[in-house]
């Protein structure tokens, strides 16, 4: 609570979902009171934030856009393109967001960030952490659905899963995050849909194995879904 402004956490009461609510208490009159109790215990470690959520630094700020930050900053001397310009979130659907990298565009389209198909170097990242980039969710069709698409089969756990691929050959899930807020630890946790992994080297394996492993194994394509790189093994 800010002086007559207040944001709070409640449970809205036809769905249950946990929900953040704005007001100020100007509004109050004659002899109302407002008294908001606080129980720890109460207080949600998951709570699932959409776009305007994000957009208005929950629900504090007229809606527009935000930055995020990392503590500590994990792709030091590198370029962190999550975190390196002004996103505004769009709701995309299961709950996920894309993110719009606000005044970058190319060719007139709006670019968005996206999980790129390479890692960050150096000793912090132990070779394995996937780098980001921005790049164009589209082409669309005048409806505002995505045109040009390819789908490509995963299995995890022995189901055959279905994966869609946008005309620039990335996967559309690696442009959708879900931001969870952790409210008793005041932590931001950012998920990832799907990402893409290159199919690593097996133990002593020759240059000329590999090439063949890749070959026949994934149609000579060494960047597979996560499930794919898992299920190789």
């Amino acid at each position: 609570m800010d002086g007559n402004k207040y944001v709070y956490l409640a449970t809205r009461s036809f769905d249950g979902k946990m929900i953040l609510v704005k007001g100020s208490s100007t509004s109050l009159t004659g002899t109302s009171v407002l008294s908001i109790g606080l129980n720890q215990g109460n207080i949600p470690q998951e709570l699932e934030l959409g776009a305007k959520d994000l957009n208005t630094l929950l629900q504090s700020a007229v809606e527009n856009s935000f930055r995020l930050n990392m503590t500590p900053e994990v792709t030091s001397g590198k370029k962190n393109h999550l975190t390196a310009t002004d996103l505004v979130a769009e709701d995309a659907t299961e709950g996920y967001v894309l993110l719009q990298a606000k005044d970058q565009k190319k060719d007139d389209a709006q670019l968005y960030v996206v999980v790129d198909t390479t890692y960050y170097g150096g000793t912090e990242t132990d070779g394995s952490l996937l780098t980001y980039t921005y790049d164009a969710y589209g082409p669309k069709n005048d409806d505002g659905s995505l045109k040009d698409t390819k789908s490509i089969t995963g299995t995890v756990e022995g189901e055959s899963v279905t994966y869609t691929t946008l005309k620039n050959g990335r996967l559309q899930g690696s442009y959708k995050y879900k931001f969870t807020y952790n409210a008793v630890d005041d932590k931001l946790y950012v998920q990832v849909k799907d990402a893409m992994h290159q199919v690593p080297r097996r133990e002593d394996e020759t240059d000329a194995a590999y090439a063949k492993r890749i070959k026949d194994s994934f149609d000579n394509a060494k960047w597979q879904s996560a499930e794919n790189v898992v299920n190789d093994k």
